[in-house]
Order: structure tokens, then sequence, then C-alpha cells
């Protein structure tokens, strides 16, 4: 009798039709959240995700599911929207299986503004949701002895499957590197038929998602993220933040490497503790629901686990470079890329950036942060052709004169290569070396001399 309730609630329960599933690592499902987000990403991906659903009457939901990107950046290195696909897998597993399986392509076009971008999506999938096996009936209770599973049902079920086309449709609208964002986005337009009968419909879900990472030139930036759905006079909203922390370090594994830790609160259903390692273009993250609802009072096992493991390619065109802390370099493009001054370049201009390119003692490697630093002046010359750079290596004062001299040297000239393998014209870079003698701080202290051990950068034209 209790593989019939499953096979009751499965085609006829609205409970089970109320909503659609939800990953808690939301970024594993991006086009389920919103077709127009494929648009914002920088980088070609693959994603990964796996989630083991708590139990309902014994029953446990696994679902894989697979999703690709593919953004389309112009030669102003401006987003013009993206494709995307996913396909997934929901099944029990159980001897009376449920199991719901199909996939959808996205497409996302991208409006671009001065300091946003909005994009708009749509979204078409194809889904099969079926039962196979059998279920137990009143003809397996024998009198005197009770139930017994081996003795034959007497009765058998034509199990259903039912196929579906879905429509879904988004607006999003982010910051050049998709660190500030804001969709909506509205799924099972056509409200298709998912169960026995005609009016079985699966009912329209409206999605609101967004969120902002704090502190993103720092070593621990954090990102408030929100995503809430409606469905069926139902709600399931998730909120949190992710932390993560660059490591810094040269050399190795810990090289370009980054911790997160993923907090989040389902509403009056769950806590949500995960964690992520990010290597390269690759990040592992797992989490485990830990269920806070009434339906844990049936279920033996509590909760959901999830795995998410992406895979990222640069696209081709570098990305838009964000601003720094102490100079804003969107404003100097604003003031240096003005058309009637493109025309006129009988005037002169001397741009001194404050962002400074940081070295250890009697060291020449350049860290991640470094890295990000020359990039950002990389595009900043892209999109103006007709400026030059001088690079400017500094020492601090220990050792002698001329090997802080050497060492200046070659740091401006560790940073010049970088610069130049960003696109930049080598006749455009110039390498200055000026040993210790233009401290920027007192060298009676190790601060100090951190802070003199740079390579500044001087736009001219």
């Amino acid at each position: 009798m209790k593989k019939l309730v499953v096979y009751i609630l499965l085609f006829g329960s609205p409970l089970l039709k109320g909503q659609d599933l939800q990953f808690s690592q939301f970024e594993s499902t991006p086009i389920q959240i919103n077709p127009a987000s494929v648009g914002a990403n920088q980088s070609y991906e693959l994603i990964f995700g796996y989630r083991s659903q708590w139990k309902q009457l014994d029953q446990k939901f696994n679902t894989p599911v697979v999703t690709g990107i593919l953004p389309f950046i112009s030669k102003a290195n401006k987003s013009k929207g993206g494709l995307g696909f996913t396909a997934l897998t929901e099944s029990n597993g159980s001897v009376l299986a449920y199991k719901n399986s199909g996939g959808a392509i996205s497409y996302s076009y991208a409006v671009n503004f001065k300091k946003m971008n909005l994009f708009a999506g749509i979204s078409t999938g194809f889904y099969q949701r079926s039962l196979s096996g059998s279920f137990s009936t009143g003809t397996q209770y024998q009198s005197g002895t009770g139930y017994n599973s081996n003795e034959a049902t007497g009765e058998e079920a034509n199990l259903p499957s039912r196929s579906y086309v879905d429509l879904g449709s988004g607006l999003y609208m982010s910051d050049a590197n998709n660190c500030s964002y804001l969709g909506i986005a509205a799924y099972h337009l056509t409200s298709p038929n998912i169960g026995l009968s005609n009016t079985d419909k699966l009912p329209m879900r409206f999605t609101i998602h967004g969120g902002y990472k704090f502190l993103r030139k720092s070593n621990t930036p954090i990102t408030p993220e929100f995503v809430a759905n409606f469905q069926n006079g139902m709600q399931r909203t998730i909120v949190g933040a992710k932390l993560d922390y660059l490591i810094k370090g040269n050399n190795g594994f810990s090289k370009d490497l980054s911790l997160g830790v993923i907090g989040r609160y389902a509403l009056k259903d769950a806590f949500i503790f995960g964690l992520s390692l990010t290597k390269n273009y690759f990040t592992l993250a797992v989490s485990q629901d830990f269920t806070l609802s009434k339906v844990g009072t049936y279920n033996k096992n509590l909760g959901a686990s999830e795995v998410r493991l992406s895979m990222r390619i640069p696209s081709k065109r570098k990305q838009a470079p964000e601003a720094s802390s102490t100079y804003n370099l969107n404003q100097t493009r604003e003031f240096i890329v003005k058309k009637e001054e493109e025309k006129d370049n009988t005037k002169s201009y001397t741009l001194h950036l404050q962002e400074t390119v940081k070295f250890a003692f009697n060291d020449s490697s350049i860290t991640s942060e470094g890295k990000r630093t020359i990039e950002d002046v990389a595009q900043l010359l892209i999109g103006n052709k007709y400026l030059k750079v001088k690079v400017i290596g500094h020492s601090d004062n220990l050792g002698s004169k001329k090997r802080n001299q050497e060492i200046s040297e070659v740091r401006a000239r560790m940073v010049a290569e970088y610069l130049i393998s960003q696109g930049i014209d080598k006749k455009r870079v110039q390498i200055v070396a000026k040993g210790d003698s233009e401290p920027v701080k007192g060298n009676d202290t190790e601060q100090g001399r951190a802070e003199n051990r740079r390579v500044e950068f001087l736009i001219w034209k």
C-alpha cells in the first residue's frame, strides 16, 4: 500500500507538483534560475551538479544535472549574449520508480549600457515523466499470516508516461564583471500537462534572484545572494552568502588557489552549509542541507547533499576590469576616450596610476593581485590605442645600490613582459628602473620597505 501512496503522490498530489526541484547550490542550475543569465558569463563553462534529496515516505530522490554556457563577446569587449544547455534526471530509484528526465536550451541577448548590461533570455525544454515497476495491493495480504510481498498481486497496472515541452523567459541585469546582479524569470509558460488527466497542469513558477560582491579587490570577497521561487501558491526562498579566501601563493598548489565557505538559509526549511575549492579554472563545491521543516518527522534520513564541479575556459576577449580602490579606471577611460579628443592628438596627457604592483623582498615574481592590476592597465591601453606607458621599477634600501638598481629593473621588465602578453605592442611600453632613489614610505620599518618594493605606471601620450 505504501508504494501505491507514492504512485498517487507522484502523479496526483498537488503538493509534489507544487514546486520544482531547487538546488541549494543554485550555481549548479543557472538555466533553471534564469535563462537570460547565460549571457553574463565571462567564460565558457561546463557545470556538473548532483543532489541527493531527503526521503519522503522512504523515497530518496537523486538528481544529476549538467549545464554548458557559451558567452558571446564582441571585439569591443562587450557582452552580446550567449547560449546555454542543460540536461537532468530526477529519480527515486525505488521498486516503483519515478523518473523525470530531459533538457533545455537557452538563448540570451544583451543590451549594453554605460555601467550595466541588461539581458533578455528564453529557454525551450523537452521532458518526460514516467513510472516503472509495480505496486502491491490487497491480494498480497493473506489471512492469518499478514502481508507477503512474494505473493502475486493478481493485478496489472498500466503505468503512465508523459512527455511535454516547457518554455521559460527572463530578464537579468548585471555589471560588466557579473559581481552585482538582479534577475527575474518565469517558467512553465504554457502550463504543460504532466499527469494522468488533461487537468494535471504544471503550474507556472516565478523566480527572483540577486547578489552583490563586496570587497572584490581584497583577498576575502563576500557575496550575499538570494533566490526566491513562487509556484502554485507556495514559496521557497534561500538567502545567504559566500566568502572566498584568495591564497597569496606564487608557486605550487597554492598559486591561483581560493577557498570558499557557503552559508545559506532556506526559509522555514533548512540550514545549508558548504565548502568550495577553486584552482585556476576549476571549482569543486560540496554542501549539506540540515532540514528544519515538519516533513523531517516522516523522514528516516534528514537533509540533502550536493556536489558541484565547474570547469571554465576564458573567452578570447579579456574581461572588462574592475574599478580599483585607489583609482577609478572607468572614469579615466571616460575622460580619454571622448571622440573629439581621439581626433585631436596634439593634446598631451600624463596620468600617474596610483595602483602599484608589490613584490616580496629580493623577489621579482608577480602575484595574482599584481596580475589583476596589470590586466586593468592593459584594458585601458587596449581601449585607447594612442596612449603609451612607462613601467617604473623601485626597491627598498636593503642591500647595495647596484643590487637595488638591478632588482628594480628586473621587476619593471617582468611587469612589462606580462603587459605585452596581454596584447599591448612592445613599442608602446617603456621600462625605467629607479632602484631605491624614490621611496614612498620610510625604509626604517618592514611595512614601509614593503610599500617601496613596487612597480608604478605612468600613462602618457
